[in-house]
């Protein structure tokens, strides 16, 4: 590879690793926030508040998963920016192994995470329009 191809292979991998990070946080933020919207609207966590919608139910499983997933794809990424370090600075090729198994884990929970919310937001506007 040469030099001028190296960099440009560099500076698209730092685009893809703040876009992940981005994506990961963006859908995140969104399950907490829709979380918040729905159990605050009209009051349901007051005491003696209404009882939840029995529709909602699902919706509220779907975006908690959302939330979690979105724990999860966070703490890993946090875990392989680590190792990848470790990896790089010692030049030890037992964290490849590691690194890997913990990249991975970051791209499924990520999917998970969007498909979770994505599921509820589609429960969501189903119960409120259909």
């Amino acid at each position: 590879m040469s030099v001028e191809e190296r960099e440009s292979f560099l500076r698209w991998q730092d685009f893809r690793i703040k876009q992940l990070s981005f994506s990961i946080n963006l859908f995140l933020g969104f399950a907490v926030a829709s979380l918040a919207f729905m159990l605050v609207r009209d009051g349901r966590l007051n005491v003696g508040a209404a009882p939840l919608n029995p529709m909602l139910i699902p919706v509220l499983f779907w975006w908690s998963t959302s939330a979690v997933f979105g724990v999860i794809a966070s703490l890993s990424r946090l875990v392989d920016f680590r190792y990848t370090a470790r990896r790089i600075r010692g030049g030890r090729k037992e964290y490849y192994c590691l690194t890997k198994i913990v990249g991975s884990v970051t791209w499924v929970s990520f999917g998970c995470e969007v498909l979770a919310y994505c599921a509820g937001a589609y429960l969501f506007v189903q119960s409120h329009v259909g």
